[in-house]
């Protein structure tokens, strides 16, 4: 197995255990956050697809993210520019939005990750960054393994803790 092989395996389950775990949620679990916190599972999630869309798209392909192309930000009623990080704990606990057209622009986001791997050469890894025209010092093999996919990990498992928190056993 080489490089965009393992990378797209990777990928592949994550989303998968992100779909699993997101179709076992009530509505009422979806928005819910445990005491004393602001982030409900339904902005964690939103926040998941909507950097990995940005990291694919603009920064892999450099493309203009799904999220604007396609309007999914319309759909889901969420400003363009959004993405989660710099909310504040108000924004973040505010956020709402149609949870089946979210999980609708997860499977679109989910296979154009896919795809852009696919379709992608061996010198992926290698290439350096930019972001919005700036360099960066992470390598492409560093935004994609740590910032991307163990970026969805980590909120996979604050999802999973504040489900816990309310008596959700995962499954064994």
């Amino acid at each position: 197995m080489d490089a965009l092989e393992l990378a797209r395996l990777a990928y592949r389950e994550v989303h998968r255990e992100f779909l699993e775990d997101l179709s076992g949620m009530t509505a009422g679990e979806f928005w819910s956050p445990p005491p004393g916190a602001q982030n409900h599972p339904g902005f964690l999630a939103w926040h998941v697809v909507r950097d990995e869309d940005y990291v694919i798209q603009r920064v892999v392909r450099g493309t203009e993210e799904l999220w604007a192309s396609e309007r999914w930000d319309e759909r889901l009623g969420i400003d363009t520019d959004a993405q989660g990080t710099g909310f504040t704990p108000g924004e973040a606990a505010a956020l709402r939005y149609p949870i089946e057209t979210f999980r609708q622009y997860c499977d679109r986001v989910f296979a154009a990750t896919d795809a852009a791997l696919a379709a992608a050469s061996a010198d992926l890894f290698d290439r350096s960054i930019t972001w919005d025209g700036r360099a960066s010092s992470m390598s492409m093999a560093s935004q994609l393994h740590t910032g991307s996919v163990g970026h969805a990990w980590v909120h996979l498992g604050e999802m999973r803790a504040i489900r816990g928190l309310s008596g959700w056993r995962f499954r064994e």
